[in-house]
């Protein structure tokens, strides 16, 4: 079948057979005598003792003080006595598409006020050492038992898929009596029955948090602490198309034409997609071939190993290739053997494809060790890592324990320097990937331990920044390629974390040329990752929250976030490169706006600053970058200190091309301007009133920008006397054409610059302020005395938060002098001055 749609003969020919065998079933819910139907189900349970059956739990919940096991066989049921946290899971084999029947009893808890239980489905082996990582609520489904008889549906109550989707109604018998139960699972597609009551009726694939929830896995029994009986557990295997079909064939079709603007990563990702829900091997080989037909495959080339980057490429253009490529390797030779996910047993690919996949694979392990990657190179870091790990075994014998010593490295710098491409869109998307798929899959389970703590450090670095009303990373943003709105490939893991509603931003990078963008269910159930609950609940839910993490290991090299009820306003104090946002501020829109099904929340850009040279103050104009030609926009790396305390900030940006420090050369820039960008939904007023598009200002102006639910943000431009870092002008300039922003620009020099830039900004941001409260807001802030000055090279600004720069000499760098705040020894990330960033193991009380 294809995706959206499903056989309902084949649905009403299932239910049917149910139908009449609940038919007969006597009021107690006892079971009915076997019928033909039913003698097409498999015995899991024996009745007499738990042989296939294996019990997987925390160490103080498997056996009670006086040495009785938690789980029994008593009177031909599976019995949980109750204790502490763990599962009893059918480990003779995994399935996919099924239907599981069974009786259950909840009895009373003796001392809390629910019996909690539940149906672990498509799962992995629980293990007490990662127990957050494995349970089937986060790897696979926890369908709740929960003695809650006639309560409210919830995502919590009984019969819900924990957390995700809550059921149809409460058709739980009350405690004590037996329940029966029967669950199908075809392809994305799950069907709850309890007590002749059709409770869950869902298409994964149609529920954006759980679009990528594997599609097979072990069934389990958990124990929570509550008293709870099983018996009659049966199993039928069914017959299901497979999921995505017609978009896989267009995928085959494009690699069949062998256009020269096909890149690596489409072909290897139609090759797990494809090979991972089991369709066409022969098609799959196929794309193999063409893979290794892009491969160096001459052992004495420099690039012997790598790839090229596209299929007209003439030669390697990007050393990256080999890392995105060898990500896809590891993760086919994974599904191949069975390992990516639990499922029925058998290879998907052909002999001649694997032999392929072993060939590619460990020719790409000499260009991974050849290639030098910094460990703040996040994400290529982490994927090398991964890398080394999965596919290392094929090079030479140390090539694993090199990924081992690489993990232990990037592992040490990141508990010293934090995360250094901090926020990042795109690039925190990428290296959740490789985290995830290293504490999955790294051989070493204390690489998989340290992964998952690293892995929730970077969940909580994510959560002390989310904001919630526009579902985006507030906050400064590395290597942001979205200048206006701050989305990217991470969106992916918000989306199945539950943050974000809205359809994620499709990642445009890496996909077969004119190819359907939303076929990546495999690849996204090898990387899914979701957030540890507890820890990052509280920090969401604390607002305002004035948020200061590191991002390196100077002490400058922070960032700090004030998350407000309706706005925010973060800054950088360093910068790592010329995609960055070191300034940005989200105001709700001045005019509500209707949200319809799956509409962004706020379909409006951030507030930000770009310095430019190119006359692309939006970096909407893309061109060819590098050898491998990636399109980027190319604005200007500045030099930037900031201060911030709540929501007050003050900052200074400085630029000048002549100087070598800043690696630019004049004569390639028509222009030196800085942009600060403000959606056209915000009003931009001076001290006195609104400002209309197309207004000049003096250097030193005051203005303000009105948002929606009160919100306005105060900004001062503070300028110095000299004339070579002084703008020229100040304009506001409604250009943004299709896209709703508008500037407020600052011209250093209109043609090829022969003189530097300093822009120094104070600002304030406040919200739920009415017409008098914005009033007066305005003539408070406007009449703060606070000023900027320049004395020989030290740059001071009074009167507002501590700010004092020292621009050098001008063959050498500027230094930073006075700026707040800065992190205590050690402390990676502070929320309220609390530290959130060491590792603290939490446990939802209700999974």
């Amino acid at each position: 079948m294809t995706r959206g749609t499903f056989d309902s003969s084949w649905w009403n020919r299932v239910w049917l057979v149910a139908a009449l065998s609940l038919a007969a079933w006597p009021a107690a819910g006892l079971t009915a005598p076997a019928t033909a139907g039913d003698r097409e189900f498999a015995d899991l349970f024996n009745g007499h003792d738990l042989e296939g059956w294996v019990v997987e739990s925390h160490a103080d919940s498997e056996e009670h003080p006086d040495g009785r096991p938690v789980w029994s066989v008593r009177d031909g049921e599976i019995v949980c006595d109750g204790q502490g946290f763990g599962f009893l899971r059918y480990a003779a084999e995994p399935f996919a598409d099924v239907t599981l029947r069974l009786d259950f009893q909840l009895q009373r808890h003796v001392s809390r006020r629910f019996c909690n239980s539940g149906i672990g489905l498509r799962t992995v082996a629980f293990d007490r050492r990662r127990s957050q990582a494995t349970r089937p609520s986060m790897r696979g489904y926890e369908l709740q038992l929960l003695d809650d008889v006639a309560a409210l549906p919830t995502t919590q109550s009984c019969g819900s898929l924990y957390r995700y989707v809550a059921p149809r109604e409460n058709a739980l018998r009350p405690t004590g009596e037996w329940n029966s139960l029967e669950v199908t699972t075809v392809g994305p597609r799950i069907r709850v029955t309890l007590n002749g009551h059709v409770i869950q009726d869902v298409d994964q694939l149609e529920v954006p948090a759980i679009r990528s929830k594997p599609l097979s896995g072990f069934i389990a029994l958990q124990n929570h602490g509550g008293p709870a009986r099983f018996r009659n557990i049966r199993v039928r295997r069914e017959q299901g198309a497979i999921p995505g079909a017609a978009e896989l064939e267009a995928q085959a079709e494009i690699v069949r034409s062998r256009d020269s603007a096909i890149g690596i990563r489409g072909v290897l990702r139609f090759a797990v997609e494809a090979a991972g829900r089991g369709w066409n091997p022969e098609a799959v080989e196929e794309a193999l071939v063409l893979a290794r037909s892009m491969q160096v495959v001459d052992p004495v080339a420099p690039d012997f190993g790598n790839f090229r980057w596209r299929l007209g490429d003439e030669g390697v253009t990007d050393a990256n290739a080999v890392e995105f490529s060898g990500q896809l390797l590891g993760v086919l030779r994974l599904e191949d053997d069975g390992r990516l996910v639990p499922r029925p047993a058998g290879p998907r690919l052909t002999a001649r494809g694997r032999e392929l996949l072993e060939a590619m694979s460990r020719d790409a392990v000499t260009a991974i060790r050849r290639h030098a990657v910094q460990p703040g190179h996040t994400n290529i870091r982490l994927m090398r890592i991964w890398n080394l790990l999965a596919i290392g075994d094929l090079g030479k014998p140390d090539a694993r324990p090199d990924g081992e010593a690489a993990w232990r490295e990037w592992r040490d710098f990141t508990k010293t320097h934090g995360l250094t491409e901090y926020l990042c869109p795109t690039y925190l998307g990428v290296s959740l990937d490789s985290l995830t798929l290293i504490a999955n899959h790294a051989p070493a389970i204390d690489t998989r331990i340290e992964a998952d703590a690293l892995l929730g450090y970077a969940w909580r670095s994510a959560a002390a920044h989310w904001f919630g009303p526009a579902q985006r990373l507030s906050g400064p943003h590395a290597r942001d390629y979205d200048y206006l709105y701050g989305r990217g490939y991470a969106d992916e893991h918000f989306v199945e974390a539950g943050w974000l509603t809205a359809p994620p931003r499709v990642e445009g990078a890496g996909w077969l040329p004119e190819a359907p963008r939303d076929a990546l269910q495999v690849f996204r159930t090898a990387c899914r990752s979701e957030p540890p609950g507890v820890p990052t609940r509280k920090i969401m839910e604390e607002v305002p929250r004035f948020v200061v993490e590191r991002t390196g290991k100077h002490e400058w090299q922070r960032i700090t976030n004030y998350v407000g009820r309706t706005a925010t306003i973060g800054v950088a104090g360093d910068g790592r490169g010329a995609e960055d946002k070191t300034l940005v501020v989200n105001l709700p829109p001045a005019e509500d706006q209707p949200a319809g099904a799956g509409a962004e929340p706020w379909a409006t850009p951030n507030v930000t600053l770009v310095f430019d040279g190119r006359h692309d103050p939006y970096g909407l104009n893309r061109v060819p970058s590098g050898a491998a030609g990636h399109r980027k926009s190319h604005h200007l790396r500045p030099y930037v200190i900031s201060s911030q305390q709540g929501p007050r900030v003050t900052a200074a940006w400085y630029l000048d091309p002549r100087r070598p420090a800043f690696g630019v050369d004049p004569q390639s820039l028509s222009c030196l301007e800085a942009h600060l960008l403000i959606p056209t939904k915000c009003d931009v007023w001076s001290a006195e009133g609104p400002l209309a598009a197309g207004a000049e200002l003096p250097p030193d102006s005051t203005v303000f920008l009105r948002g929606g639910d009160g919100t306005a943000l105060g900004l001062r431009l503070l300028s110095v006397a000299q004339p070579d870092l002084r703008p020229l002008g100040l304009r506001l300039v409604a250009d943004g054409g299709f896209e709703p922003v508008q500037r407020l620009t600052a011209t250093f020099a209109a043609g090829t610059p022969d003189r530097g830039a300093l822009l120094a900004l104070d600002l304030e941001l406040c919200e739920s302020l009415d017409d008098a409260a914005f009033a007066a807001f305005r003539r408070a802030f406007a009449g703060r005395d606070v000023t900027a000055r320049l004395d020989g090279t030290r740059f001071v600004v009074l009167g507002s938060l501590p700010l004092e720069l020292d621009l050098g000499e001008p063959d050498g760098r500027p230094h930073r002098e006075r700026f707040e705040p800065t992190l205590p020894a050690g402390v990676l990330l502070q929320v309220n001055g609390r530290d959130v960033g060491a590792d603290v193991p939490a446990v939802d009380p209700l999974h």
